[in-house]
């Protein structure tokens, strides 16, 4: 089912590429030290997503760079401050629902 949500998260959107959502995930557990299965996502904006599992949070924005080697930029998740410690679970969504990137 992963699999699934996350194969619509990525992609080239009108000539333009995005992160993806499995970037997402396997940078989120890593940071969070947390299995993907155990993660939480909540879109901030268009360009930023809150991670929650584990009892952390972190939140992530989207940077791509262009090169002169490619036509579409090359797009990942940036870890965006500290990793902070959870007051609570959040009740969110996998990535690609709506809580994922475009």
């Amino acid at each position: 089912m992963l699999l699934l949500i996350v194969a619509g998260c990525g992609g080239s959107l009108g000539g333009w590429s995005h992160a993806t959502g499995e970037q997402l995930t396997r940078r989120a557990s890593f940071d969070l030290d947390c299995a993907s299965s155990n993660l939480r996502y909540n879109r901030i904006d268009a360009q930023t997503q809150g991670v929650v599992g584990c009892g952390k949070h972190a939140t992530y924005l989207e940077s791509c760079t262009k090169t002169a080697a490619s036509v579409d930029p090359e797009c990942t998740w940036v870890l965006n401050g500290v990793i902070e410690t959870s007051a609570a679970p959040a009740a969110s969504s996998a990535p690609g629902a709506s809580a994922a990137p475009n």
